[in-house]
């Protein structure tokens, strides 16, 4: 048993093997020897609970370590004491977070061991290690997963993802909405592909507007886009679709004095357990009767014909090179 809280002068076993090692001064881990019998007492501490809680705090925690364990995140502090149980599965190394410096928490991997005596668990030695850097580099990633990099939305892997938690969803109303962008192949074959991916761009910031905890917007295709709208009616729905259509009327497309124009379907079902792939096939159909409605109108004789007007015109031939 550790009897003081130098790794240097420490005595007993485990003291004199824990003296046989260098402890860097500036080092991110933390390593401990917690005591359970006959009280909670923190024998070891590196670095020393002095540096990181202060000089009179950190002699305190020795002797009551629920100071030290104040530290921790709110959310992981149940789980962080529930492995200094005796009939506790320590499993793997717990992941949490940690106040040591300031108001900012850090994230920890706790790597630790039970210490026993007669068959009893006795105490706990284990590691902190500072994964900061790792959960960062995770949060990135899942960040890129989760989004679109040509347009800030959520991906289609975010989207698929989403409809199948929704799925299961019994106490959930949804309305599932499609929406395709018009004119996308009129734009690529005429203007070139570059302005037709800054339609696309201007398509998803028209909809970002719409954005919020319970509107979640996806990319789903090369000019596709999806929302997710969540608990609210179907009027609540109905007028947000209104909303994305006159919001789109009045934003500016690719050629001067034309408009965005956008095809819409959608679907609303007030429970989303089960129902999730039916209501998408349905808001698909739509999508694309909206869309063959436009076609036919413009092929109407004195119809707009191309609704940005691309193929006539001042602006087609300024761009015919």
């Amino acid at each position: 048993m550790i009897s003081s809280r130098n790794p240097t002068k420490a005595v007993g076993l485990i003291g004199r093997k824990l003296g046989q090692f260098h402890f860097p001064q500036e080092s991110k881990d933390f390593i401990y020897y917690l005591k359970l019998k006959p009280k909670p007492e923190i024998m070891f501490a590196c670095p020393p609970l002095e540096k990181i809680l202060g000089p009179e705090r950190g002699r305190q925690a020795y002797k009551s370590p629920e100071l030290l364990f104040s530290l921790l995140h709110p959310e992981d502090y149940e789980r962080f004491i529930s492995r200094f149980q005796e009939a506790a599965d320590i499993g793997g190394p717990l992941v949490c977070r940690l106040r040591l410096q300031g108001d900012e928490y850090t994230w920890f991997e706790d790597y630790l061991s039970p210490v026993y005596k007669k068959g009893k668990m006795i105490a706990i030695q284990g590691i902190l290690r500072n994964v900061q850097d790792k959960m960062e580099m995770q949060e990135q990633l899942k960040y890129r997963v989760a989004h679109d990099s040509m347009t800030g939305v959520h991906s289609r892997e975010f989207f698929e993802e989403q409809l199948a938690l929704l799925d299961q969803r019994e106490d959930l109303s949804l309305t599932l909405v499609v929406c395709d962008m018009d004119n996308l192949k009129v734009i690529n074959d005429t203007l070139g592909h570059k302005m037709g991916d800054a339609y696309i761009k201007s398509a998803a910031a028209m909809l970002k507007q719409f954005a919020s905890e319970d509107v979640l917007i996806s990319r789903i295709g090369g000019d596709e886009f999806s929302l997710l709208v969540l608990n609210r009616t179907r009027e609540g729905g109905e007028a947000l679709i209104r909303k994305m259509k006159e919001t789109a009327a009045v934003t500016p497309g690719v050629a001067p004095g034309s408009f965005m124009s956008i095809s819409i379907g959608h679907a609303y079902t007030e429970r989303a357990y089960g129902q999730v792939e039916a209501l998408f096939l349905e808001a698909d159909r739509q999508m694309y009767a909206s869309k063959q409605a436009k076609r036919k109108e413009e092929a109407k004789p004195g119809g707009s014909g191309h609704a940005l007007g691309l193929l006539s015109g001042d602006w087609s031939k300024a761009n015919q090179t």
